[in-house]
């Protein structure tokens, strides 16, 4: 009963699977110095250079999220190796955390809908961050392009042959907005 109602009270749910973490060469308390040190930068796009700048040789890991459908979800906290999207989540975690213990529950927050851990629930695609949270990540496309942008519907999570990209996530219609590339130039840039 003691740990039941320990669980309880810290919020942790009975069979939760703890995060997986690997701080890599950062200790703690340098991640901690990191975002109470930036903590002072109010503009969003100052305070994610200043974060993202010590992660910039931070070495390329392709798989290293745990979950999928036939395994249960865990939230991986891995410093020591970055995909494109692991590497955004990480920054943005780090941006909106008001210490080292809310940076991973900023993590969850940023990766999840909901925050929910689990593999249906993972941001699988770059337009969900946009989709999830329209308030607070506008998609700036059209206005970058000086009108050369152009609007696409996508059905993310499907090929070309009808089969899905990753098995277990339905297929979403929506709206996407690219500049080609024939039309990206300086004044893009």
């Amino acid at each position: 009963m003691w740990l039941l109602s320990c669980c309880l009270v810290s919020g942790v749910a009975l069979g939760a699977e703890l995060p997986m973490v690997d701080w890599g060469r950062w200790s703690q308390a340098d991640l901690a110095q990191l975002i109470a040190s930036n903590r002072h930068i109010t503009a969003p796009g100052e305070r994610i250079a200043a974060l993202s700048a010590p992660f910039l040789e931070t070495p390329y890991a392709a798989g290293t999220m745990i979950g999928d459908p036939q395994t249960a979800e865990r939230l991986v906290v891995n410093l020591a190796g970055f995909d494109c999207f692991t590497f955004l989540d990480v920054v943005e975690a780090l941006r909106r955390a008001s210490d080292l213990a809310d940076f991973e529950v900023q993590l969850q927050q940023v990766r999840y809908f909901g925050g929910d851990v689990d593999y249906a629930r993972r941001r699988h695609f770059f337009s969900d961050w946009v989709a999830a949270d329209a308030a607070a990540i506008a998609d700036v496309t059209a206005a970058v392009g000086q009108g050369r942008a152009r609007l696409v519907v996508k059905q993310l999570n499907r090929k070309s042959d009808g089969t899905p990209w990753l098995p277990g996530i339905p297929v979403v219609r929506r709206e996407v907005s690219y500049i080609p590339t024939e039309q990206v130039d300086a004044a893009v840039l």
